[in-house]
């Protein structure tokens, strides 16, 4: 995908680990992270966040996928691809709070994608 980028941009593209990012510490005013720390392990997206709030300066945005019922933990099984970590909000607060995560974040659920029995 680096070689399809223009050369303007592509010099600035990196591919790395989620938890050892090629930049220095407090590099960027803002870093995101959309759809993809819920589909790592627990311990990669503690490393991941972790990384997040090294390289970034306060600022930070990311989304984590969430339930509140068992039927909408299933429903996110059966249609997430490569999601591996549904939690509770209560359960990603506890997440963020030990990884010292200070950036923003939304959720996102089956409800709020639409994800139903009558879509499959």
């Amino acid at each position: 995908a680096i070689s399809k980028l223009p050369q303007e941009v592509a010099s600035f593209v990196r591919k790395s680990p989620f938890h050892k990012i090629p930049f220095g510490t407090r590099e960027f005013d803002l870093v995101i992270a959309v759809n993809n720390v819920y589909c790592l392990t627990m311990a990669d997206a503690i490393k991941c966040l972790k990384e997040i709030g090294r390289v970034g300066r306060g600022k930070s945005f990311i989304t984590l996928m969430t339930y509140e019922t068992p039927e909408d933990y299933f429903m996110l099984k059966k249609w997430s691809i490569l999601g591996a970590l549904f939690l509770t909000r209560e359960e990603w607060l506890t997440v963020l709070n030990h990884c010292g995560y200070q950036g923003d974040y939304a959720y996102e659920s089956a409800q709020h994608l639409g994800l139903t029995e009558e879509s499959t």
